[in-house]
């Protein structure tokens, strides 16, 4: 793969490594003109061997020409009115001290009461020598002295908002220059995509840092990091090679010789009313003087406006026509960078050679030669990028499955690799080792992953997050998913990932490819048929109005009809000969009507009773058809369960007060752990408290399968998937949802694949590649109609039990109906007839009527006699002319003998 990298070096030179001489010392004052001010001039760099003459001489040989009026035209003027005096103080190479700063502002600059101090630096380490310069910078400051700064570690990177309150002019190119340079350099060869790489230097953190899979890579860092840097590329095939970075030229003593000029420039700018000492009466010791030099204010507000022409390279380069201005906050104002090219010379040797430019927002630049040495630049982007995605187990959205055990792939190809984690194994020597635990990953998800990888163009690794936690936010921040994506260890979290506001702060999602809420799975059980399934067809009140009022309203109008109709009783106290019904046989007539009984009954006579027995009819005819149609839907095995409405169902809300009381959960760590113990409180110290949270889905549904829980609460779609795989479709979700949302990928903030996923994301929808992603993985076998049976099943005793409960019933009612009988004729018999001699009970019922008079006692008794005689005469001959003879003396004297006989007959009934 073709890889560019693009350098651009800073306008500073690299220290060298010198002898720490240390100390300061104020140059010899030529002889004073009376008519000319003195002003004071220091400044400060550290000494390096073999430049350290090179910066006294330009900074002596600038004021020279100054005080002579031998410079540029412009400030010939300050020769007559000023006459300035070099200060020098030498700080020790690298890192310097709190000791050497003190001695060189106390020794140095405020004993010679300076107006103005110059500090250069030629460092580019950013590490404690940076410290150590900014230290000195902010000390100095509070002198209230103007300072010209060169140090190109700083460039304005600490001090990024304003300078003048330090009262510091920074001469050093800001980082926002070398930003839109490297900007106009990307747009010129249409590089949309490309990467950052910095190393830990003040500055760093404004380059926007992101994970890029571009082919073209800014770095940022100086000449020693940006070899070490380039050294590491040609290893790994980066077409770079190792080039030696040839010295840069010292650009220290052209930035001393300017800050005077600057200074004088500013000078020439005061009004007359502005005419003040410049000589800072500043001390390091309250008592020798003001520790602040207020009449420096004015001198820095008119160095911001004043302006000075330069050369920031050399004066053959043609660019001495440029201007140092500067903005309101003491930074440049414009710079001029350079652009080096690695290529390769007419030798074979790898140099760098210049071809651009970038000052006033406007780059310049030449032909350059590309990786290869070829002419065109490269692609922006490259073929194919790789990814780190990380996951969870949850199907059916990730379902994890062992590999091929021969070729460590998935089965039949369908799926994908993925690394769960780490296994401990034990190899040929006994020696225990860690190794990559690998499966085969498959599902909703990964079949969308693997759809985004071929239209997008990427590749990716596949791993399972380690402490396999959703992402849950705790005092000591995230953890889980969401964790591995905030610090950058994933790319993207392909899983059933559901959004919230407190996730969307901290990492970035795509457009949600499936929405979702929050519902309960409970168990279904088998139940058995109640005891008084056979009066559920009807509610109550409407048995009542049937049995204790329709029946009592027909039978006593069927009898009231017979008893008044002149064509039947006609009122009588006795019924016409041929004649038998009364109230009761009026009750018996409207039951077996009713329930259409094959018995015998007594039809009543009159025409008016029989229209109303045939109204009955039709009533009992109704009755008996909406019963038996209702009762085959109630005489059948019913299925059980929580029918909760929701999540604030009563029995979640206070599920103590069940008895015995309501058990649910959750999955530990998860979005809906973190939706309860925001929004549901009580529940969320309910499930804690008891402990009924679950590692994972699977657990849970075991749970509620094992009755360990009566209910378990999570996502809707994962828990509407458990409920239709279920092999007995024992499992039902219930409720509406709650807390709707989505599903959706993650990633990092700001992260570049966001905006394409989404592009994709919406033609999935409109094409419906999302919703045949859907109707794949997540029907199931099981529909909410097939817990509802569609055939009879063979019923065991305990579904009878109503039946038998009805028998039983039957059989005690008809004991006790004998017994008061029995009752009837050996006690109560004798006092009725004496309390109804003229035989009223014969209307209410016949066989009492008749049991109370003699007439009756005399037929059965000869019925009885008749029967034994006619069983007798059938197995006796003789005993049948003896019984003959006996009856005869009988019949011929019926007439006297009949009433003692049967008078004792009837005492023995």
């Amino acid at each position: 793969m073709l890889w560019t990298l693009i350098f651009l070096f800073f306008i500073s030179i690299d220290p060298l490594e010198t002898l720490d001489l240390g100390g300061s010392r104020k140059v010899q004052k030529p002889k004073e003109d009376p008519r000319r001010e003195d002003v004071n001039i220091a400044v400060v760099y550290q000494h390096y061997a073999g430049r350290s003459k090179s910066y006294d001489k330009a900074f002596k040989e600038v004021i020279r020409k100054i005080n002579d009026a031998t410079a540029v035209s412009s400030l010939r003027r300050l020769a007559t009115r000023y006459n300035f005096q070099p200060v020098d103080c030498i700080l020790p190479t690298g890192q310097f001290f709190v000791k050497e700063v003190l001695d060189c502002l106390c020794n140095n600059i405020t004993s010679n009461n300076v107006a103005l101090i110059i500090f250069v630096t030629a460092s580019e380490t950013y590490d404690s020598t940076t410290a150590a310069e900014q230290y000195f910078l902010t000390a100095a400051s509070y002198t209230g002295i103007p300072i010209i700064a060169w140090n190109a570690d700083n460039a304005g990177f600490t001090f990024e908002n304003d300078l003048s309150p330090y009262r510091i002019i920074q001469m050093a190119p800001p980082i926002e220059h070398q930003a839109r340079a490297m900007l106009a350099l990307l747009r010129r060869y249409n590089w949309p995509k490309f990467g950052v790489v910095t190393s830990e230097m003040a500055g760093n953190d404004r380059f926007v840092t992101a994970k890029n899979q571009a082919k073209i890579i800014l770095l940022y860092a100086n000449a020693a990091q940006a070899g070490a840097i380039f050294a590491h590329a040609e290893k790994h095939d980066m077409i770079v090679s190792n080039a030696m970075f040839a010295p840069k030229d010292d650009i220290l003593p052209l930035i001393i010789q300017l800050a005077p000029k600057l200074f004088g420039a500013a000078l020439l700018q005061l009004r007359p009313n502005e005419q003040f000492p410049l000589k800072s009466n500043v001390s390091c010791k309250s008592e020798d003087g003001d520790p602040y030099w207020e009449n420096g204010k004015y001198i820095y507000e008119h160095m911001k406006a004043a302006f000075v022409k330069g050369n920031p390279f050399h004066v053959d380069d043609g660019h001495d026509s440029f201007f140092y201005t500067f903005e309101k906050t003491g930074r440049l104002r414009n710079s001029i960078l350079l652009i080096s090219n690695l290529r390769t010379n007419s030798k074979g040797e790898k140099t760098w050679e210049k071809v651009g430019i970038f000052t006033n927002n406007e780059l310049k630049m030449a032909d350059v030669q590309w990786p290869g040495e070829k002419a065109n630049p490269p692609q922006g982007a490259a073929d194919k990028f790789h990814v780190k995605v990380v996951t969870l187990h949850e199907p059916p959205f990730i379902t994890v499955s062992d590999v091929d055990p021969d070729t460590q792939k998935c089965p039949g190809n369908q799926g994908s690799i993925c690394d769960w984690g780490d296994v401990e194994y034990t190899d040929d020597a006994g020696i225990k080792k860690n190794r990559t635990l690998l499966k085969c990953c498959s599902g909703y998800c990964v079949d969308l992953l693997n759809k985004l990888a071929n239209d997008i163009g990427f590749t990716y690794t596949l791993y399972k997050v380690r402490d396999e936690k959703w992402g849950l936010k705790t005092e000591n921040g995230w953890n889980g998913l969401i964790a591995d994506l905030m610090h950058n260890k994933a790319d993207m979290c392909v899983t059933s990932l559901k959004l919230n506001s407190e996730r969307a702060r901290d990492i970035d999602f795509s457009l949600p490819f499936l929405d979702t809420g929050i519902s309960i799975i409970v168990k279904i059980r088998s139940g058995v048929l109640s005891p008084t399934a056979f009066l559920e067809p009807f509610e109550y009140s409407t048995w009542v109005i049937i049995l204790f009022v329709c029946i009592h309203v027909a039978a006593i109008s069927i009898f009231i009809f017979e008893w008044v109709s002149p064509y039947s009783f006609n009122m009588q106290k006795y019924p016409p000969p041929e004649h038998k019904f009364s109230l009761f046989r009026s009750y018996w007539l409207v039951w077996a009507t009713l329930f259409s009984a094959s018995v015998s009954t007594d039809v009543p006579k009159s025409t008016v009773s029989r229209l109303m027995a045939l109204v009955w009819a039709a009533f009992g005819l109704t009755f008996l058809a909406v019963y038996t149609a209702n009762l085959a839907a109630f005489m059948i095995t019913r299925v059980q369960y929580y029918d909760l409405s929701g999540i604030h169902d009563p029995m979640l809300n206070f599920p103590q007060d069940q008895k015995p009381p309501f058990r649910f959960g959750t999955v530990d760590g998860g979005n809906t752990h973190e939706t309860m113990k925001r929004n549901w409180h009580k529940m969320h110290e309910y499930v804690k408290h008891n402990k009924f949270f679950r590692m994972n889905i699977s657990s849970g549904i075991d749970a509620v399968k094992n009755e360990e829980l009566d209910a378990f609460i999570y996502d809707a779609v994962v828990l509407d998937y458990w409920a239709g795989k279920d092999a007995n479709c024992a499992l039902m979700t219930v409720g509406k949802w709650a807390s709707m949302t989505g599903y959706g990928i993650g990633f990092p903030k700001n992260s570049p694949h966001t905006s394409i996923v989404n592009h994709y994301m919406l033609q999935y929808q409109q094409k419906g590649d999302l919703e045949r992603l859907q109707n794949f993985w997540l029907t199931g076998a099981c529909t909410p109609d097939s817990h509802s049976q569609t055939q009879s099943a063979p019923l065991g005793i305990e579904n009878f039990l109503s039946a038998f409960v009805l028998l039983a019933g039957g059989i005690i009612v008809s004991v006790i109906v004998l017994g008061f009988e029995h009752i009837y004729c050996m006690h109560l018999r004798k006092p009725l007839q004496k309390i109804d001699p003229d035989g009223w009970c014969g209307i209410i019922s016949m066989a009492m009527g008749k049991s109370l008079t003699f007439t009756e006692a005399v037929d059965r008794v000869q019925e009885w006699r008749s029967r034994t005689q006619s069983l007798a005469s059938t197995n006796s001959p003789q005993l049948k002319r003896r019984r003959s003879a006996n009856l005869k003396p009988m019949e011929d004297d019926a007439a006297p003998r009949r009433s003692p006989r049967f008078l004792q007959v009837e005492t023995n009934l």
